[in-house]
């Protein structure tokens, strides 16, 4: 071989591993940005679903401490009726709120999470309905017993509903 083959096939050489070199740098960096890209993605995502989980939890919280002073003034005669006490449309207001945040719980998902949501509107608007069927009951003048026990078991489902949520979500967003 001369001299000027060997030098063109050098420069042949250098240009294909220069241009592989350059490449896979390319590569690599294009993969190191997709991976941060996609790991701040994740921290997003999960920020956004522990937000939801939280503001669903503190709503039912907020419902559960509303309609536990309804049962105390109803106790105690210091509620009318479902229809026009104020505590009523509050406890309306309150509903609407919670349904909003079990939505939002239900979109962020993932799915055995969003199962996990629904029953805490779902018990709660029963509690609801026992409670303002008990203070009714009691403002025309009855002992509302047998209404009581049927509002303290749709409590208690609410309890449990919210307990097996809260469960799953720390799971969830401790574990992935």
């Amino acid at each position: 071989m001369d001299q000027a083959t060997a030098a063109l096939l050098g420069g042949v050489v250098g240009i294909v591993g220069t241009t592989t070199a350059a490449g896979l740098a390319a590569w690599q960096a294009r993969w190191a940005t997709r991976t941060q890209i996609d790991a701040t993605n994740s921290q997003w995502r999960r920020q956004m679903q522990r937000d939801a989980y939280s503001a669903l939890i503190q709503h039912a919280s907020e419902i559960s401490r509303l309609f536990d002073e309804i049962d105390y003034k109803i106790c105690n005669g210091q509620y009318t009726n479902s229809h026009t006490d104020p505590m009523a449309h509050t406890a309306a207001q309150a509903l609407h709120d919670l349904s909003a945040a079990t939505f939002a719980a239900i979109l962020e998902g993932p799915s055995d999470l969003a199962d996990a949501a629904g029953p805490i509107e779902d018990t709660h608007r029963e509690w609801w309905i026992k409670l303002r069927t008990f203070g009714d009951v009691v403002a025309e003048g009855e002992a509302g017993d047998e209404e009581r026990e049927a509002m303290i078991r749709a409590q208690e489902a609410s309890g449990v509903a919210l307990g097996r949520f809260m469960g799953r979500a720390q799971a969830y967003l401790n574990h992935g």
